[in-house]
């Protein structure tokens, strides 16, 4: 398993753990497939991730050998709520985003998977009834040698 896999696994295990969330996926979620989930499943998380990008290379004694790459990996989490009621669903977005920021960065090495970890709120967010919905980026660096990703 590459090192990004350990890494989105990570995450989405503590995802999983976390006690706001009901439920947690791989991929995005239409909103067809929104509706074909059950109720209990929300609030939900969607995860999807690009491929790191280097930042640094770190070079051995022998010019031109490069043994470890310092990259970027992110992973965007679209975070699903039902709530049909519109006056609680901005203090609804708030406890989720709020719960799931602690939870990411209550361990920023992210069981010493990576160098550091940082996250983005998406400022806009979607409402399409009954779901509201909102993105957080998680940014992390880490370390691993030329020979993988």
């Amino acid at each position: 398993m590459t090192q990004r896999e350990q890494i989105i696994k990570y995450i989405e295990t503590q995802l999983n753990k976390s006690l706001i969330l009901k439920f947690v996926t791989r991929r995005l979620a239409s909103y067809d497939d929104l509706k074909s989930f059950a109720g209990t499943q929300f609030p939900l998380a969607c995860m999807v991730s690009g491929l790191p990008v280097a930042q640094d290379k770190l070079s051995s004694r022998i010019q031109g050998t490069i043994e470890k790459t310092i990259s970027a990996l992110s992973i965007d989490c679209y975070v699903y709520l039902m709530d049909s009621s519109d006056s609680k669903a901005d203090s609804l977005i708030s406890d989720t985003a709020d719960e799931l920021k602690k939870l990411i960065l209550s361990d920023p090495r992210q069981g010493k998977l990576v160098l550091s970890t940082s996250i983005e709120f998406e400022p806009h967010v979607g409402r399409w009834d009954p779901f509201v919905a909102f993105k957080i980026t998680i940014k992390m660096n880490y370390l691993h040698t030329t020979g993988g990703i």
